[in-house]
């Protein structure tokens, strides 16, 4: 039984969600790792639901059953695919594990005044954007009136608008941002998914938090469908987009998926069963307590329980083949980035995995949230391999932005040190490589990588007197 994850409408045209709808929902957003916590807390609430861990997970070991009978069991771990799937399946079984590491990040301001130091070189340009550095708070808004910082600092508030605009284009995206609606605007322009709709929407989430649906709708000029797709693009958005930056230390990430090539040198996918516990339901526990017990109000908790439990099990079930479905098309298609490196990345889409499978694309943004593939090639966030196109000169030929990233940093990485390599000698250098490309989106390209622009890298090379 497939699990259909759609809003339902009420006879007051406002969406809604049942609540195993909306259980499904967050279990497709769960990490392996949180998913097996997740279920932890399932079996403490539910009699007829019990855990069992490999020998290889460190968890505390499930209770013993109350009943000795048998049980139906569901192994989500073996993650098989449906007909629909193509030559990823017949998984074997990869014995590799990941040992959590701790490493070292840097604070958000640290991070925003790297990025300062590279890309602006107005000394008092620096100092306006510093100032402001200083004072964003941890979730990185920035609120501070212009004429307030223009009043301080003995600047124009012209200069300071300026800086605040500069500012706004720095990593993490969203940043400096003075409301939520405009942060989440800000990540959208970024990502080329802008539209009037959008920002319509964004305009007015005091309507939304309201879930008055209906005039939003009649507000930005679309059907409800049409609605709920425009929230599910925002639900992938980060309303905080500082406080990655929060934790000192974070521990290695563990894959949820593995992929390897068998004997034929062929790919092969399957769920990382080290971060997942095998899930039971207990019917026949259910069932002979159904026997002991008259009170209908017992009766009822026994049948409901054992409906969620149920439930649970197949909303898991779709849960996996939807993960092993879409990371399959991935690889599928980027294939000859596995091969060959990150050169060979193609550009991709969430709506083109979507229509391929014939899947919601929200349905993608979550299955690939908070998720890893472990690779020969290291451990990669299921969205890294989503990425904008770039022109060819060769019509109907694309490149991924992230590989055209990686190009520009091996040709810096290889220029001559006495006369650096200019962001017009770039578009130059990428044109004879077929690949079209505006000196402007250079300039954006080498800020992300962290890379200075032709005159500092060649002041940084001068000997010191």
């Amino acid at each position: 039984m497939k699990i259909a994850i759609q809003p339902t409408q009420k006879q007051t045209r406002g969406l809604s969600l049942t609540p195993h709808l909306q259980q499904a929902i967050r279990l497709l957003e769960f990490s392996n790792v949180g998913l097996s916590k997740y279920l932890e807390d399932e079996v403490e609430q539910n009699p007829f639901l019990e855990l069992k861990y490999s020998s290889n997970q460190i968890k505390k070991k499930p209770q013993p059953s109350k009943y000795k009978g048998s049980f139906k069991k569901y192994s989500f771990s073996q993650g098989k695919i449906s007909k629909s799937s193509n030559s990823i399946n017949n998984i074997g079984y990869l014995s590799r594990q990941i040992d959590p590491k701790v490493e070292k990040k840097e604070n958000l301001r640290d991070h925003l005044t790297n990025q300062l130091n590279m890309e602006i070189r107005n000394a008092l340009e620096k100092k306006v954007g510093q100032y402001i550095i200083d004072r964003i708070d941890d979730a990185g808004y920035f609120s501070e009136e212009e004429s307030k910082i223009s009043k301080n600092l003995g600047v124009k508030e012209n200069t300071v608008k300026n800086v605040i605009e500069k500012l706004r284009s720095f990593d993490p995206p969203g940043i400096f941002a003075k409301n939520l609606s405009q942060c989440l605007l800000i990540q959208l322009k970024e990502r080329g998914q802008y539209s009037n709709k959008m920002e319509l929407l964004l305009n007015n989430l005091t309507l939304l938090e309201k879930r008055n649906f209906s005039k939003i709708s009649k507000i930005c000029g679309v059907t409800e469908a049409e609605l709920s797709e425009m929230i599910g693009l925002i639900k992938t958005l980060n309303p905080k987009p500082g406080e990655i930056f929060i934790n000192e230390i974070t521990e290695t990430v563990i894959p949820d998926i593995l992929l390897r090539k068998n004997k034929k040198n062929k790919w092969e996918l399957k769920i990382n069963e080290e971060t997942l516990p095998q899930i039971f339901v207990n019917a026949g526990y259910a069932q002979e307590l159904k026997k002991k017990i008259n009170n209908e109000k017992e009766k009822s908790f026994v049948t409901q329980h054992l409906e969620s439990a149920n439930w649970l099990i197949k909303a898991i079930q779709q849960r996996s083949e939807t993960l092993l479905k879409v990371a399959s098309k991935i690889v599928q298609i980027q294939e000859r980035f596995f091969d060959q490196g990150i050169e060979k990345l193609k550009p991709l889409t969430l709506r083109e995995i979507a229509e391929s499978i014939d899947i919601h694309e929200s349905t993608v943004s979550r299955i690939t949230s908070n998720k890893y593939i472990g690779t020969p090639r290291g451990n990669y966030q299921l969205k890294f391999f989503f990425s904008s196109a770039v022109k060819s000169l060769d019509l109907g030929n694309t490149f991924s932005s992230k590989s055209v990233q990686f190009k520009i940093k091996k040709l810096i990485e290889n220029e001559k040190r006495e006369k650096p390599l200019t962001d017009n000698d770039l578009v130059r250098l990428l044109k004879e490589k077929g690949i079209k490309i505006a000196r402007r989106t250079i300039t954006k390209y080498r800020r992300k990588l962290r890379i200075l622009d032709s005159l500092k890298r060649k002041r940084a090379e001068l000997p010191k007197n």
